[in-house]
């Protein structure tokens, strides 16, 4: 983003909102609750599957304004539902409201009052974002049926499989479904909302090396389970990388070790666990394949056996042409207030809103909330609350481009 001060930004963003029909005074405010809000669920973070307070709080709200509240989606998700008629688009926005198990250490006045629970991630802020476009739509009302997803779990990747697997949000017939994540190292406000894969597949595996023990000072006798481990995880790790490498399909991560030996044996059994993180399906195919043929090859080697379990994650985070156009657009006729980016890399990092944007066309942008900011999930992180109102006034902007881009219900454009 270019140089300027924040204040501006935020001066402009709130006239842009209120130029949709409201008036300053009114965007002013809501900004202000959406904000106060934030620092409580900061205050107040709970882990996911855990939310109940801060689902509670989100539903209250929404019904102040409005909403048809379900509450309880797929754990304790809340969907809201602001209807206008069945002949125009109806558009999903989503949020992720649970928290890290790490303790906080940013010294803010709002920190974290529960005792090794922060939010580390943003979601605090993604969910202020959101109750603050939910509250300005409900004032001055877009031309669509608009759907607000408040998602629990998102850090184990559960939440979002399991809100589409409950009939009230999986059996609605959206046109398009948006959703934001605040990135630390891009300057703020700037915008990246790319065609395609935005972020990879996660998937877990572990790997059993099994052999028989021996004396450390006599190794030749058994079969070295540790050595053994050690050649897997180096073959895994180096040689798919870079064979990958250069096109950033796919990484493999050896991310424990453990081999109970101690000082005295050279034990029966070593376990390696890591992850699998892959941009589409064919990498993902093969990575899975890699790791199975390749570990027990390598065991073979060393006289021990290797039993290998994979656990598939979410899938990769894939943007719909139309709806990521949307994004763009929205951006470009917000300049001043953020800044649309088209040079970055999608990240190796994965986010389960992936199974929203399988489910219905889909957009998933990044906004960047400063270029010295901590990084996500770093004990010292705080959301920028200076994003709220770029937030708002992005998911407003998309709202009527989508209404006016003359789209098809459910019309995939991948």
């Amino acid at each position: 983003m270019k140089t300027r001060e924040v204040d501006k930004i935020s001066g402009k963003s709130l006239r842009s909102l209120a130029g949709y029909g409201g008036h300053l005074f009114e965007a002013q405010s809501v900004i202000s609750r959406a904000v106060s809000v934030r620092k409580w669920l900061h205050a107040h973070p709970e882990l996911g599957g855990k939310e109940e307070c801060t689902a509670v709080l989100i539903a209250h709200l929404l019904r102040q304004w409005g909403y048809k509240v379900h509450e309880n989606v797929g754990g304790w998700g809340v969907v809201g539902v602001l209807d206008h008629a069945s002949d125009r688009p109806m558009l999903g926005f989503r949020a992720d409201i649970d928290a890290l198990p790490i303790d906080e250490t940013s010294g803010c006045t709002h920190r974290s009052r529960m005792p090794g629970i922060m939010h580390a991630c943003g979601h605090d802020g993604h969910t202020a974002i959101l109750l603050g476009f939910a509250e300005l739509a409900s004032l001055n009302r877009p031309r669509c049926n608009l759907v607000v997803v408040f998602q629990p779990a998102e850090e184990s990747g559960t939440g979002a499989r399991d809100m589409l697997a409950d009939q009230a949000l999986g059996d609605l017939l959206l046109d398009g479904m948006y959703g934001l994540h605040n990135m630390p190292g891009m300057p703020v406000g700037s915008v990246f909302a790319p065609d395609g894969a935005l972020m990879a597949s996660s998937d877990r595996f572990k790997l059993e090396i099994t052999g028989s023990p021996s004396h450390p000072a006599l190794p030749h006798q058994g079969s070295d389970v540790v050595l053994s481990a050690c050649s897997i995880a180096d073959l895994l790790h180096q040689t798919f990388l870079r064979r990958r490498l250069t096109s950033q399909q796919a990484v493999i991560s050896v991310t424990d070790f453990i081999a109970a030996g101690g000082n005295v044996t050279i034990p029966s059994r070593a376990e390696l666990r890591g992850t699998a993180r892959c941009m589409n399906n064919a990498a993902r195919a093969e990575a899975w394949d890699w790791i199975m043929k390749k570990s027990k090859q390598i065991a073979a080697v060393h006289g021990t056996e290797v039993t290998a379990e994979i656990v598939a994650g979410c899938p990769a985070t894939r943007n719909d042409r139309m709806c990521a156009a949307i994004a763009r657009q929205a951006a470009s006729e917000l300049s001043g207030i953020v800044d649309l980016v088209t040079d970055l890399q999608p990240s190796m990092g994965a986010d389960d809103f992936a199974y929203f944007a399988a489910h219905w066309p889909s957009a998933y942008f990044w906004l960047g909330a400063g270029e010295n900011s901590p990084q996500l999930h770093a004990p010292h992180f705080d959301f920028n609350d200076d994003l709220v109102p770029l937030g708002v006034a992005m998911f407003e902007r998309i709202a009527n481009l989508f209404t006016k881009s003359g789209t098809h219900p459910n019309s995939k454009g991948n």
